[in-house]
Parts: structure tokens; sequence; C-alpha cells
């Protein structure tokens, strides 16, 4: 299958600021669902060869009110541009049959 992207599209959709949060929440879900592990911290001068703990940092870090609200905002512009895609692309099928 195909792989999707929407990333050609940022620009045309969101704002400056709102393509810092899109970055952020991208950044949150790699770390999240496909780099959990990646986050370890070791601490200069310990030895990890033995049986020391680890020091995790947690992949949730939660958006504070305003990101969560700015994101409901984003979520609907993506909504409505994908809904605009999809229009243009059955309207020029229909033409082409």
């Amino acid at each position: 299958m195909a792989r999707v992207s929407l990333r050609s599209h940022v620009a045309d959709v969101l704002s400056g600021t709102e393509n810092v949060l899109h970055e952020r929440v991208l950044d949150k879900r790699d770390q999240a669902f496909a780099h959990s592990d990646a986050i370890a911290h070791e601490f200069g001068g310990m030895d990890y060869t033995g049986r020391f703990m680890m020091f995790y940092k947690g992949a949730f870090d939660p958006l504070t009110k305003d990101e969560t609200q700015m994101l409901r905002r984003m979520i609907k512009k993506w909504i409505d541009h994908v809904e605009k895609l999809r229009t243009e692309v059955r309207l020029s099928n229909q033409h082409s049959s």
C-alpha cells in the first residue's frame, strides 16, 4: 500500500504558531509509539553495565488548555482541507470519465 502524507499541505493549512504545535504533537507521537525506548537518559559517570536503575523520561507530557483548544481548531482545519481535496479528486474523476 502506498504511503499517504499531507506534509506538503502544512503551510497551506496551518499558521506558523500552529505548525510549531503540530511538530510538537508529531514528536510526542513518535516518542510514545515509535521510539519510546530511545528516551532513556543516562547520567555521566555511572556504570550501566551492572544492576543500576535507569531513568526514563515519560513520553506523555500533557498539552496546556490553550494548546488543546488550538489543536482542536487545527483538527477542524485539517478535516476541512481533506474534504476539499476529496471533492476535487471526485470532480476530477467525474470529468475524466
